[in-house]
């Protein structure tokens, strides 16, 4: 006579070892599905990173990350690690979900079904909180219905796991759903990227508390594309310190173009806008803290399909983003460190790449060729007057 074997006693509540492995599972669960969300981001415009913005976040949380933390001391290095992560819109948004949710972990006592549930609503609005203008059909629709199905289960008396689970399958009916709210999506016969990325952080959530594997979920290929390019033909991205009114940030980079994003700890905030003026838009920004990383990117350069030559401006202090940015590179990059070099390698993929490192580039050249396994070659040039001959 077989033995039936017992009920697995599920948690009663989330532990410190349950938040690394959340995040570590995660990571590698977008590390495989990369590719796929990358082909399927249609929106606000189709340059394909959205699974190589949320990846690189990713890695950057996990890593020092410890598995044996306590659940508090987990949390803080989560959040601290996510603020500043973020790459392109979703990416922001992203890090400030994750944010919010551990941050609000952080301050529980206990992570039972209703702390957990709470921390999904805190998520929900550090999302919003991170966007000028959210548009529904995105991330952000994806992270309301979450925290509102959270809730519910919560409220009926459901342990984690039912909370986990009811979260789950609502990130994924809201992803479903999405098409019907952006007609890009609709045209392109896609979900948005964004929103499958923050449903898979619930798949992993939900199968970290049960103890089982997570489900691979199906994430269907786009039709034919048509690619319009955008008039906000630049994404320019600031670190900035001392910042005492992000609001008036957002605000005034409202006026200068979209997809304004904003991620902050304290007075530290890390902006994301789409515009057509990025010299401007950075001028901005200098009126409102003081600037410690540029980051910049001609999407004109990798919206729609087909190779061509790009260049990518690396130098050491955010202080040469003014005369830079004037040159019009299809990158640029200050200060350089590996892991963004590394990323910026992984979107171009396909393309003829080149690196050009303007000033005292002995360092700097050391890091590129480290980020980029010496397969580029890279140029050398004095001041941003001799690499406007090169862009």
């Amino acid at each position: 006579m077989s033995r039936v074997p017992p009920p697995v006693a599920l948690p009663d509540g989330l532990t410190g070892q349950m938040l690394y492995a959340t995040m570590a599972r995660y990571r590698d669960v977008l590390e495989a599905r990369r590719d796929d969300i990358n082909s399927i981001n249609v929106f606000p415009i189709a340059d394909r990173d959205t699974g190589s913005n949320l990846l690189h976040k990713l890695v950057s949380v996990t890593h020092g990350l410890d598995p044996e933390a306590a659940l508090a001391v987990a949390c803080a290095a989560v959040a601290a690690a996510a603020v500043f992560a973020g790459r392109g819109a979703s990416g922001l948004i992203m890090s400030q979900a994750i944010t919010g949710m551990a941050r609000h972990l952080e301050e529980s006592a206990t992570a039972g079904p209703r702390e957990v549930a709470d921390a999904l609503q805190a998520a929900n609005e550090a999302a919003r909180r991170a966007l000028a203008d959210p548009v529904e059909g995105t991330i952000i629709t994806c992270t309301r219905r979450v925290a509102a199905a959270a809730q519910w289960s919560a409220g009926r008396g459901s342990d984690l796991a039912g909370v986990t689970s009811a979260a789950r399958d609502e990130a994924w009916a809201a992803v479903a759903e999405t098409p019907t709210m952006l007609p890009v999506l609709a045209e392109a016969g896609v979900v948005d990227g964004g929103a499958v990325g923050y449903a898979l952080l619930l798949d992993v959530l939900d199968a970290v508390v049960r103890g089982t594997e997570v489900l691979e979920a199906h994430i269907a290929a786009p039709g034919s594309l048509a690619v319009v390019l955008p008039d906000d033909r630049y994404e320019l991205i600031v670190n900035l310190e001392n910042v005492a009114d992000p609001t008036g940030l957002a605000e005034a980079w409202q006026a200068l173009g979209s997809s304004v994003a904003l991620a902050s700890q304290a007075a530290d905030v890390r902006a994301h806008i789409h515009t057509a003026d990025v010299a401007g838009a950075y001028r901005t920004a200098l009126r409102f803290g003081e600037a410690l990383r540029v980051e910049m990117t001609d999407l004109h350069a990798y919206a729609g399909d087909g190779a061509r030559r790009l260049t990518v401006l690396v130098a050491s202090l955010p202080e040469q983003a003014g005369a830079l940015l004037s040159l019009g590179p299809t990158r640029l990059l200050l200060p350089a460190d590996i892991p963004s070099l590394v990323h910026i390698v992984e979107t171009s993929a396909g393309h003829d790449l080149r690196f050009v490192v303007v000033g005292d580039g002995a360092e700097l050249v050391e890091t590129a060729r480290a980020a980029t396994s010496g397969e580029f070659a890279i140029e050398v040039v004095a001041d941003a007057g001799d690499a406007a001959a090169l862009v």
